[in-house]
């Protein structure tokens, strides 16, 4: 299967005679060099899903070797593309071949078996073992869920962050996010961050979906993660709402009468949440009219 340099060489030892009178001859035996030998090669039993980038492989123990070399090809097709890798003396009898996965096979790699023959080279060329490897297909990234699901916000600004929970076998994890409104026009493509424990977080910039001018409504959140393939994980569409006004909702007792003292407790809401409330307004009076009324103002921030 496998061929080896062509070289003729000679036998380990030569007996050598020279005649020096009728009859007699001068003879002496030369010993010729040492074969090369090894111990062993390895590592065995590599898989890889690697299409690119390298691999050592070493051959232990060598003795009289002048060039070890690492003979690769992949086990589609034959031999069609095989390369003998030049190893490097790493010394003490250590040498390192280093396979360039790329060329097995360039732009359509091969999968499964893929062979690494030593040979070494001295006084002769001797098989000095294996290291063959595997290349396997790598699985495709897979998740759980993505969330959390149905957000409402009135935020123009800020952020909101979203989730890949048991995301396996991806590289990376993105969050691609547009608003219903002209397509995907402001769609913003938010690399996640890994969280560790199979979780990924994407941050969404809600001044992105329009910047001065923004979209209400649906805007869509898509999770896709990269790796072996690009795969999609899920959607955590959320919904912006358009801010609405605070409302005076109650006072409590809501009338009186006398010098008191009274104590009232005013109630107000606000759809964007206590925080949005800067100021309150109160009044106390027996007609609809300001004449004769109290009134009060309550600042948040200063008290």
């Amino acid at each position: 299967m496998l061929s080896q340099p062509g070289r003729i060489f000679p036998p380990l030892n030569r007996v050598c005679c020279i005649p020096l009178l009728a009859g007699i001859l001068a003879c002496c035996q030369v010993a010729l060099a040492q074969a090369p030998s090894c111990t062993s090669a390895g590592p065995q039993g590599v898989v890889t899903y690697g299409t690119s980038g390298t691999l050592d492989f070493y051959a232990y123990g060598v003795q009289s070797a002048n060039t070890v070399y690492f003979p690769t090809w992949s086990d589609v097709n034959g031999q069609d593309d095989i390369v003998w890798y030049q190893g490097v003396n790493q010394g003490g009898g250590t040498w390192k071949g280093t396979v360039n996965l790329a060329n097995h096979r360039p732009g359509n790699p091969d999968y499964g078996l893929i062979y690494v023959h030593v040979w070494m080279v001295g006084s002769e060329t001797v098989f000095c073992g294996t290291a063959n490897f595997t290349r396997a297909v790598a699985a495709a990234p897979s998740c759980t869920s993505a969330g959390p699901q149905g957000v409402v916000t009135y935020g123009t600004s800020g952020t909101l962050d979203f989730y890949a929970y048991g995301v396996q076998n991806a590289a990376r994890v993105v969050f691609p996010t547009w608003s219903d409104v002209n397509g995907q026009d402001d769609i913003v493509w938010y690399e996640g961050v890994n969280q560790g424990g199979g979780t990924w977080k994407g941050t969404v910039n809600l001044a992105n979906h329009r910047p001065g001018n923004p979209d209400y409504g649906l805007i869509y959140m898509q999770v896709w993660m990269f790796g072996a393939e690009s795969v999609w994980c899920g959607s955590a569409n959320f919904t912006r709402a358009a801010s609405q006004a605070p409302q005076a909702v109650s006072v409590t007792p809501s009338s009186g009468s006398g010098l008191g003292p009274q104590t009232f407790q005013f109630t107000y809401s606000d759809p964007n949440g206590y925080a949005d409330l800067a100021s309150v307004y109160g009044r106390f009076s027996a007609t609809a009219s300001d004449v004769g009324a109290c009134s009060f103002r309550y600042d948040r921030a200063s008290n």
